[in-house]
């Protein structure tokens, strides 16, 4: 996912000329990822239209490790030599990639299906939250506590359209929970994505394997308690093309212009929520009254924590 970034972008003052050089690439990198992530809702809007949450996470995830596995033997094709780690190093790499990647996705597709798309989309995507409450807990600095209340505006938001859960088009929390579930894998994914030190695609791949493997059972398992018809359809080009696009794609897109940017791009990142919010309003979504509200605050959130941080990084340049 291309919001994987610390929540301070790191900066460097070294090179300032390669940098500029590289900067219109880097955002234009950046750009087409923002821009295929933002799809992804309305693509599982369509695919959840026509089909049920089994075969869609199928596809979609599906879609995801096809293309990460293009991506790897196309790396290997170029005899780059691998990272010497230890045993405890690549078990932790592995674990952000399960956790962080496949916790998110499958949580945030079981959101989509059982709550509000508008709603779970907007929470899923509220991950800046828990990162910013991490931080304050490490650090209890005056920009991490900033960073705490901004959170607490946001927690407000989904208390909110909690709330509302039961009138929402006749969903429960479920979707809901779902949602923040996936925010908070998201959370630990940035957070502890600077730590890894295995190659980025091992842990894409660790994180997508997973999830395929996990809505493969889930099929069976459903399939062999409810003897229910399973049966694709075409609209599960719609889940293909999210597991390719916005998941695979998008994600190595935004991770490209990270490194070409030494991550002083991060900050674009903040408006997939807005972009897809965008899109789903454009084709004919609605909020219920609460649902917006809640809407209002996260995004309030996650603003405020854009601004503190770049606040914070400004002072330190």
């Amino acid at each position: 996912m291309p919001l994987a970034q610390p929540i301070t972008p790191p900066t460097s003052a070294s090179e300032p000329h390669a940098g500029e050089r590289r900067s219109m690439p880097a955002v234009a990198l950046a750009l087409a990822g923002v821009a295929v992530w933002s799809t992804n809702a309305l693509g599982a809007d369509v695919a959840f239209s026509h089909d049920g949450l089994g075969p869609v996470l199928v596809a979609m995830t599906a879609g995801a490790t096809a293309v990460l596995v293009l991506a790897r033997v196309w790396e290997s094709s170029r005899g780059r030599p691998g990272l010497a780690v230890s045993r405890r190093d690549r078990a932790f790499g592995l674990s952000v990639g399960v956790v962080g990647l496949g916790g998110t996705l499958l949580l945030q597709y079981v959101g989509f299906a059982y709550g509000p798309l508008l709603g779970t989309n907007v929470i899923s995507y509220g991950w800046p939250m828990f990162a910013a409450l991490a931080l304050a807990l490490a650090l209890r600095t005056r920009h991490a506590l900033l960073g705490l209340a901004f959170a607490l505006v946001g927690f407000a938001g989904v208390a909110v359209m909690f709330s509302d859960s039961a009138g929402s088009g006749g969903h429960g929390p479920l979707g809901y929970l779902a949602a923040l579930g996936s925010a908070l894998c998201m959370a630990f994914y940035t957070l502890a994505i600077t730590r890894v030190r295995i190659p980025l695609l091992d842990v894409l791949l660790a994180g997508a394997g997973t999830a395929l493997a996990a809505s493969i059972a889930y099929c069976i398992v459903y399939w062999a308690a409810t003897g229910a018809d399973l049966k694709p359809s075409p609209y599960l080009l719609a889940a293909l093309y999210c597991g390719a696009g916005p998941v695979a794609g998008g994600y190595l897109l935004w991770s490209r212009a990270m490194t070409a940017s030494n991550g002083r791009l991060a900050p674009l990142g903040y408006a997939i929520p807005l972009l897809s919010t965008c899109l789903l309003l454009a084709t004919g979504q609605t909020f219920a009254p609460r649902t917006a509200i809640g809407a209002g605050l996260i995004a309030a959130c996650i603003i405020g924590v854009l601004l503190a941080d770049r606040l914070s990084a400004e002072r330190h340049l």
